[in-house]
């Protein structure tokens, strides 16, 4: 088990309206992980493409496991 997947509804929820998820309270937790593993996976995307390979495993990631 991953570590956003061991965090609770109620932690998710905080995750989610941090990387700018609205209405969180609508989604069930395993909607929330799902949509936060998105985020993140856009966002090394997009960082890859913009700063190179270097910049592989910053963003979104860094910011919610410091919760």
């Amino acid at each position: 088990m991953g570590l956003i997947e061991s965090k609770n509804l109620s932690d998710l929820r905080e995750i989610a309206k941090l990387a700018g998820i609205k209405s969180v309270t609508k989604y069930k937790k395993a909607e929330l992980i799902s949509m936060l593993m998105d985020l993140e996976s856009q966002n090394e995307q997009s960082k890859r493409s913009e700063d190179g390979p270097a910049a592989a495993g910053s963003g979104l990631a860094d910011d919610w496991r410091n919760i």
